[in-house]
């Protein structure tokens, strides 16, 4: 309950900078959502090639891999909340100028929809 309180509060912090960042522009609002966003997405990319790096190794490290990387990509919460908060960000990135995060915030989702694709979501094969 204590990690779900720290994440929602987080998740309003970060909607409210973005939200001062859309009025106030000059503001250090709009310096620091896209610094938080280039480090949010930077770890995402470390800890996916670490669980993928696991995943090739084979063995007992292919299946702690899969068991991290579908705990990693299974997010629990509600689609509409999630899709509001990414929409709020895009925009917020158009709007302020920040072309560079935007297009690498956007190649990180298009990442993960892929690797939840491959990983959670298949259908293992049978032969």
């Amino acid at each position: 309950m204590k990690k779900k309180f720290i994440s929602g509060l987080l998740s309003v912090l970060y909607a409210a900078l973005m939200i001062l960042g859309l009025f106030v522009p000059n503001g250090m609002a709009s310096a620091l959502v896209p610094a938080l966003t280039w480090v949010a997405c930077l770890l995402v990319w470390v800890a996916v090639l670490l669980c993928l790096a696991g995943w090739y190794a084979g063995g007992i490290h292919r299946e702690e891999a899969k068991q991290a990387l579908t705990r990693f990509l299974s997010t629990p919460g509600s689609q509409v909340l999630r899709w509001a908060r990414r929409s709020l960000l895009v925009i917020f990135l158009a709007f302020t100028g920040h072309v560079v995060t935007l297009a690498f915030y956007l190649l990180t989702l298009v990442a993960l929809k892929v690797l939840r694709a491959q990983v959670v979501d298949a259908e293992p094969v049978t032969v």
